[in-house]
């Protein structure tokens, strides 16, 4: 109930620079799109702590972030601690502490700010494919992205999809 609020505020400016001048008219289907990728976090985090009972690496992801979390909180650990240092599922619970240091550790808050992250990828890719490809259906395209069902869920967790789908929007763009 706080995290999507402050995630769309901090969008606003975003979405409004992302999606200037000629995709302009992009920005209804952005935002419908960014409320779609909520909905597949809520569908995703029932199906992975309800449905499979939690057997998930969401949920081990979430154990280790709130630990850091609470490092951090207590003064354990400082700022330059909160920095994910591991490589592979090490870093995505070091990068899980670091988002609860600054969410808080709920574990559907953290689902919400992994989402996000993955909303911004799929942004840098219609972003990359609007400026490369001459005379695409830019609207066609952003509206498959933010809609096809696999993209809606897949990202929508705390963990490594996420991730990889800001890197990848990032690096395409």
């Amino acid at each position: 109930l706080v995290v999507v609020p402050v995630l769309s505020l901090i969008s606003i400016p975003l979405i409004n620079r992302a999606f200037a001048d000629d995709l302009t008219p992009l920005r209804p289907w952005v935002w419908a799109g960014l409320g779609v990728k909520f909905a597949g976090a809520v569908a995703g985090y029932n199906i992975r702590f309800e449905a499979y009972g939690g057997a998930a690496d969401a949920g081990g992801y979430h154990n280790v972030g709130k630990a850091i979390a609470g490092q951090f909180h207590d003064g354990t650990i400082g700022v330059f601690g909160l920095i994910p240092s591991g490589t592979g599922t090490e870093f995505v619970g070091q990068l899980t502490g670091l988002v609860y240091a600054v969410s808080g550790t709920s574990r559907l808050g953290g689902f919400m700010v992994f989402t996000w992250m993955s909303f911004w990828g799929l942004v840098f890719c219609i972003k990359a494919a609007h400026h490369a490809i001459g005379g695409l259906a830019t609207r066609r395209y952003a509206i498959a992205v933010f809609f096809f069902p696999s993209l809606v869920y897949w990202g929508s967790s705390t963990g490594k999809e996420a991730f990889v789908g800001l890197c990848l929007g990032l690096s395409a763009y």
